[in-house]
Parts: structure tokens; sequence; C-alpha cells
């Protein structure tokens, strides 16, 4: 008996991990306030482009952009990212070498 009980309480902790863990990492990935970013790559294909980005510390990010939100955008574009888990919301082209006063939280 005493065994079902701990199983059962090991079991509690293990879902109460998991569920702390996949929020934190959500949150990770998720700027709803817009970052800073470099594009460093594209990969432009029929339906989608995969635009890679480079953050002020040197952090990536992969992201599938539709083609309308994508045409004019180059390597080396700099500007405003705005992004929630893997989907793109909005990138706005800076076009001063300096990053303007935005959060990197």
């Amino acid at each position: 008996m005493w065994i079902f009980i701990i199983g059962f309480l090991m079991l509690i902790m293990f879902f109460a991990f998991v569920s702390v863990y996949s929020k934190s990492t959500a949150a990770a990935l998720s700027h709803d306030e817009p970052i800073f970013v470099k594009i460093v790559d594209l990969q432009r294909k029929a339906l989608e482009t995969l635009v890679v980005f480079e953050t002020m510390d040197g952090n990536r990010i992969s992201l599938k952009i539709p083609p309308q939100s994508a045409s004019k955008l180059i390597v080396d574009d700099a500007g405003l990212l705005t992004y929630h888990k893997t989907v793109f919301k909005s990138f706005v082209r800076q076009l001063e070498e300096t990053p303007p006063a935005v959060s990197q939280s």
C-alpha cells in the first residue's frame, strides 16, 4: 500500500515539474514586446520564407514568415522583431546602426 502512495506522490511531483518547465520555456520563447535583431539568413520558398534573426546577445531565432511579410527583407537588415513562441508577428526595419532602448528580457 505504501508503495502505491509513494509512487502516486512521485507521479504528481513529476507532472508538476514538467508543467513548470514547459511554462518557463514558453515564456523564454515569447517576445510580445519588440526586441532588436539582425537578419543573418533567408531561405525563400514558394509559400513561406525561413528567416534567421540574431539578437544583441548572440542568440538566434528561426521563424517561418509568409511571403508578403518577407518580400522586402534582406540579410543584414536590423530592426525590431515581435513574435510569440514560433509565430512571427512583425519586423520593423531600423535605419540607424544603434538599437533603440528596448528591453532585452
